[in-house]
């Protein structure tokens, strides 16, 4: 089959069966992030030829991984909203939206700039699909819930721009920046994932390795910083937040938690925009 013109960076793998889902498989959305783009490295590199359907893959943010810095104009990872922002990230993302609304599964590969064990973000709610998916990846924590979402409902964010779409769009965190240590283990998650959803089967990967137990964060408050936002505290990833803390302060405001709580994503002082997501806060749930 012809494709279409592939944007900068993304390449096209097609079964002998083009009839089966379309998987995307991205590194770099944020250009400084070598720990994720190492496990797509990975997959990239053991994967055999796939049966059926279509895998996209590539750099989310090629000019800003070219520099080895977050973005160039501004978070990629914030322009797949209904208004599309100026500047280099806002076209990059119009060039990839056409390829996102035909994922099945979005696999968004990231790496995080607070120290973290490795997670995986979904937005949407079918939990039975999730669960089914993930079983390859040796990650225990699930990141899920309305938190993901900014609060005015928009689909700002890669995976939320999927599961907008009616696919299933999840982020993986592999772990702090360039942290590998785990790096292998969540490419051959991911590498299964792939040959489970398109047909190839590379028998290298360890089929003897147990799924882990999964732990389940429900996210229920994505926070926006208000004018002269500051938090109390450096918070750092996963850090507690008990029932009561004032966290964060701002011009006329008071940021407590009204409930025990986990921080996800705090901002550093430097990255803090008004109007912006800071953090999000999560609640342990059993699902």
């Amino acid at each position: 089959m012809n494709l279409p013109k592939l944007p900068e960076k993304i390449s096209c793998r097609e079964g002998k069966h083009v009839e089966g889902p379309t998987v995307v498989l991205l590194k770099q959305t944020h250009g400084d992030e070598a720990g994720g783009a190492k496990v797509v490295d990975l997959v990239m590199s053991r994967l055999k030829p796939i049966t059926r359907g279509r895998l996209y893959y590539g750099e989310g943010n090629p000019r800003a991984s070219e520099k080895n810095i977050r973005f160039i104009d501004s978070d990629l990872n914030r322009s797949y909203g209904k208004s599309q922002p100026r500047g280099y990230e806002g076209q990059r993302a119009a060039e990839l939206k056409p390829i996102l609304r035909s994922a099945y599964v979005l696999l968004d590969v990231h790496s995080f700039r607070k120290p973290a064990p490795p997670i995986i973000c979904y937005p949407g709610n079918d939990f039975l699909r999730l669960e089914k998916l993930t079983t390859p990846l040796l990650i225990e924590t699930v990141i899920y819930g309305p938190g993901l979402w900014p609060l005015n409902g928009d689909h700002l964010y890669t995976d939320t721009f999927v599961c907008a779409q009616g696919g299933i769009g999840l982020t993986i965190e592999s772990g702090y920046l360039d942290d590998m240590s785990a790096v292998d283990s969540i490419a051959k998650g991911i590498q299964r994932i792939v040959e489970n959803l398109l047909g190839a089967r590379v028998h290298t990967v360890d089929e003897t390795l147990d799924p882990a137990v999964k732990k389940y964060f429900h996210a229920y408050e994505n926070v926006i910083a208000a004018k002269k936002f500051a938090f109390t505290k450096e918070w750092a990833n996963f850090e507690s937040v008990p029932d009561g803390t004032v966290y964060a302060t701002a011009e006329g405001k008071t940021y407590r938690t009204d409930r025990d709580a986990v921080i996800l994503f705090p901002k550093a002082k430097d990255s803090i925009v008004e109007g912006n997501e800071v953090c999000i806060l999560l609640e342990k749930k059993m699902v």
